[in-house]
């Protein structure tokens, strides 16, 4: 299921989905998140990131960029798309204060609906997939791991032991709160986002709920 393909982070079930979505909507979907442009924050220096036109396109994209190569996009992005997840599908230009000057903008990606299923198999990832050292007892978190290679100083193939382990998941993942991204740049000995990225999410979440005071929203198991 689609479900079981997030959570188990199969790339064999990505690049079959993307193959089957095909090349002019899965990129409609890519840019609607925001993937492909400045998000606007606050701050200076942002990039876009890379991808394609569509126009470019062909089997070997749409097989590789579901499964992150080809695409290059910034954590500020990706933070962005998951916030949009857990906003009910409702995509918020990130600001870093609240007191940002200027009218804030909104657009819609998905319905409330889709969001919502997005959010459940976020959330079997955390239960029962590859993202279980994310759990935090008392809390339900929705969430993906990542393990990106990274491409080489030319451009051209990716390095075979130089990775961005990642982590990027909401809380509660029903009702969402907060949404926590962490990302390592060349870890070491380890490398998988599991296994590096996904256990300090559990930990600033952990301070992030006590310091808000977000009351659990499940039974912690003893």
């Amino acid at each position: 299921s689609v479900t079981q393909i997030v959570a188990r982070s199969s790339n064999v079930g990505a690049v079959t989905l993307g193959l089957k979505v095909g090349k002019e909507d899965f990129c409609r979907m890519i840019n609607a998140f925001g993937f492909t442009r400045r998000t606007g924050i606050d701050a200076p220096g942002e990039v876009a990131g890379l991808l394609l036109p569509v126009d470019k396109w062909n089997l070997g994209t749409v097989a590789n960029v579901p499964i992150g190569q080809g695409i290059s996009v910034t954590a500020i992005q990706l933070a962005s798309a998951y916030a949009a997840v857990a906003n009910d599908g409702l995509w918020v230009a990130p600001h870093l204060t609240k007191n940002s000057a200027g009218e804030i903008e909104t657009r819609r990606v998905v319905d409330a609906r889709v969001a919502e299923q997005l959010r459940a198999m976020l959330k079997e990832t955390v239960e029962s997939g590859t993202g279980t050292a994310a759990a935090l007892p008392g809390y339900s978190v929705a969430g993906k791991t990542g393990t990106a290679e990274k491409a080489l100083e030319d451009g051209i193939g990716y390095a075979e032991d130089k990775y961005l382990a990642s982590f990027v998941g909401m809380i509660p993942a029903d009702r969402p709160r907060v949404v926590i991204l962490v990302a390592v740049d060349e870890p070491q000995q380890a490398h998988l986002g599991s296994e590096v990225a996904a256990p300090v999410f559990a930990r600033i979440a952990d301070f992030t709920v006590k310091h808000l005071g977000i009351a659990p929203d499940c039974k912690a198991e003893d």
